[in-house]
């Protein structure tokens, strides 16, 4: 079962890399990218203590914090955890892959000697990029779920006569994790002293989802021109509930085909099953011969394909 091992071990390693891509922003849509570049001209002021978001005390001799300054890619580990919301530091996240890597390794070189698929062990160091993408993705729908009551909050305190802190503070007491706490932290900024458009700029380096992104924008530019930040918020928190809409529509289009991918996976592992309990002569050759091992792979790797392309059809951008 070695086979199995390595290749399991192979498609966690892949999963693993998409989802830094992801969180080092190589698959953005192209929406998202002109938003962020339009951002990045608007926060000239924004410094680099005010946007850090290391979830620990920063020394000037943090080894960390140099391995971050000396490479900026390592800072996509620090917004992965950052926006998963997992009670560890970066420093742990580190520690804990490199030793599921060790283990992984010793387990396989244990079990396999000096195959060379041991190797393919020491991949298991991947689980918690994956643990933590999926806990990212889960916290960023809930959030993008809780921005528009948050910008009816902002934009009824606005028309009140209050304050944009005002508006971003209530929202801090009034909405529940994880929204509240992050408009919470630039209200809190704006409080000591921080420039506004920096601290309300922040909010999108922390998040990084579009809908926030859009909110950040509309804010800055009206800062710089003018107009009325109430009927701009209202707005775009109608625009965010309609494409909601759409998005469980398309949802519900595309059922199909995810549930057509899931078949599709099961089918050969339950067939494989069931005939080891009818008749496990049949398919002991495919356990215990090269030739099996061979085939097995190559199914294993036909079935994956054919999991991400199915998966790839179901997938609209809203």
């Amino acid at each position: 079962m070695a086979w199995v091992l390595g290749i399991l071990a192979a498609l966690v390693a892949l999963q693993g890399v998409r989802s830094l891509r992801q969180a080092m922003g190589h698959e953005r849509s192209a929406a998202r990218q002109r938003l962020d570049a339009l951002a990045l001209r608007l926060q000239t002021d924004v410094s680099d203590e005010a946007s850090s978001i290391v979830r620990e005390a920063r020394g000037n001799g943090s080894l960390v914090e140099r391995l971050q300054r000396f490479a900026p890619r390592l800072r996509a580990a620090d917004l992965l955890v950052y926006r998963s919301g997992a009670p560890i530091t970066v420093r742990q996240f580190y520690l804990l892959s490199t030793g599921l890597t060790v283990a992984g390794l010793f387990a396989g070189l244990l079990s396999l000697g000096n195959d060379p698929r041991a190797i393919a062990c020491g991949l298991l160091g991947f689980a918690p990029t994956l643990v933590l993408t999926a806990r990212k993705n889960r916290r960023m729908r809930q959030l993008e779920a809780q921005l528009p009551d948050s910008l009816d909050l902002i934009a009824r305190s606005l028309r009140a006569g209050h304050s944009l802190t005002f508006g971003l503070q209530m929202v801090a007491d009034e909405m529940p994790e994880p929204i509240g706490p992050e408009f919470g932290h630039a209200a809190s900024q704006i409080a000591l002293g921080l420039e506004p458009r920096a601290a309300i700029g922040a909010i999108a380096d922390r998040v990084g989802t579009t809908d926030i992104a859009f909110f950040v924008t509309a804010v800055l530019i009206q800062r710089e021109t003018g107009g009325n930040l109430a009927e701009i918020l209202e707005n775009l928190g109608h625009v965010i509930r309609e494409r909601f809409k759409i998005y469980g529509k398309v949802r519900a289009l595309t059922a199909q085909t995810r549930m057509s991918a899931n078949i599709l996976v099961a089918m050969p592992f339950v067939m494989v099953g069931l005939l080891s309990v009818v008749n496990k002569d049949y398919v002991k050759p495919l356990f215990e011969t090269r030739p099996g091992h061979q085939l097995a792979m190559a199914a294993l790797a036909m079935i994956a394909m054919g999991y991400y392309l199915c998966r790839r059809l179901g997938v609209v951008r809203v």
